[in-house]
């Protein structure tokens, strides 16, 4: 409790005002924002890395399909709400793009990348994590 007072006393001495919680906390957000705006910056090559890598990995998952199915199979008779024969396998394979061609998967994976990139509901999923 000394050493915070003459913190305090410090800053006041300096006309500065003591850090609180809530300023360290709103640092925080501010620097995690800073950090995510500029990782998803367009022109930075850690966007451009995660981009390709993710474009390389959804075209990966698809020379494969029969693995994924073989994987989600059993995942049908859990009762879980998100896995339903039939529905759950089809709209894995629509996912995947299967009836298009390369270039037209990557297409459309970039385009999901690109509505993902600072929509709300990421940012708010993404705050959830930091805080959880």
């Amino acid at each position: 409790a000394e050493a915070a007072d003459a913190s305090a006393d410090a800053a006041a001495t300096e006309g500065l005002r003591p850090l609180t919680t809530e300023h360290v906390a709103s640092t925080r957000d501010a620097q995690t924002a800073a950090r995510r705006r500029e990782a998803f910056d367009e022109r930075t090559n850690a966007y451009t890395d995660f981009v390709h890598a993710t474009v390389q990995c959804f075209l990966a998952a698809r020379t494969d399909v029969a693995s994924l199915v073989g994987l989600t199979e059993p995942m049908l008779e859990s009762g879980l709400p998100c896995f339903k024969p039939g529905k759950t396998l089809n709209d894995l394979r629509a996912r995947l793009a299967l009836g298009m061609s390369e270039a037209d998967a990557a297409a459309i994976m970039l385009g999901r990348i690109a509505l993902s990139a600072d929509n709300v509901r990421t940012n708010l999923y993404d705050r959830y994590q930091s805080i959880a």
